[in-house]
């Protein structure tokens, strides 16, 4: 499952990240932006396009993401393709100096989902299979304090395969501005499991935009 924290700082932006591609100047409310991307690997490439509209204090983004990866070898048990099509629908409302996030997310594929966990890369255990149709759901808030700013959000994971591993994550963070472009971050999570167990992580870090 992906961190919520890293979700919800996604959500404050453009709610996808192009690998190569120009985003169209916003009109009349109405922002609209396309990529496409070659992977240095034969016969791996991806292709998006998001729209969105916003005015004054809510803000509201479709975006879909399509990859395509070549055969891998050796073949998994499910199979050897992982074509992966992930859809997410996101919207913002700004409530004073609040701001709400919601999101809800499609994926489906045999790539849609990433076997590793994001939340703690180097001591993760892979997943013996992964997800190839889910839904996830995000609520999160946002509460800026001069240069600091503090988030909490939710998620809820419905995996639709017949190995349903729901899961539910709850995460606390806070940013802390040094510049227009840099800061410093921190976050805890937690995640339960709907078949029992649960997995925390912790991160802290250093973010600069370029």
């Amino acid at each position: 499952m992906k961190s919520s924290l890293a979700i919800a700082l996604a959500v404050l932006g453009a709610c996808t990240a192009p690998v190569h591609g120009q985003a169209l100047p916003v009109m009349h409310d109405l922002a609209d932006g396309a990529t496409y991307g070659i992977e240095q690997v034969p016969g791996n490439r991806a292709w998006g396009r998001s729209i969105g509209t916003g005015h004054g204090v809510f803000s509201l983004r479709l975006a879909q993401q399509y990859r395509t990866v070549a055969k891998v070898a050796p073949a998994t048990s499910l199979g050897n393709d992982m074509d992966a099509r992930n859809t997410i629908l996101a919207a913002n409302l700004k409530a004073g100096i609040v701001t709400a996030y919601v999101a809800y997310s499609a994926n489906r594929g045999w790539g849609s989902s990433p076997l590793w966990n994001p939340d703690n890369p180097y001591g993760a255990v892979v997943a013996n299979t992964p997800s190839t149709d889910s839904r996830d759901v995000l609520v999160g808030l946002a509460l800026p304090l001069g240069a600091t700013t503090l988030l909490a959000s939710t998620i809820r994971k419905n995996d639709r395969d017949l190995a349903n591993r729901d899961a539910r994550q709850v995460a606390f963070g806070a940013s802390y501005a040094l510049s227009r472009r840099s800061d410093f971050y921190a976050s805890w999570s937690r995640t339960s499991y709907h078949e029992g167990g649960a997995a925390g992580a912790i991160n802290i870090g250093l973010r600069h935009a370029f």
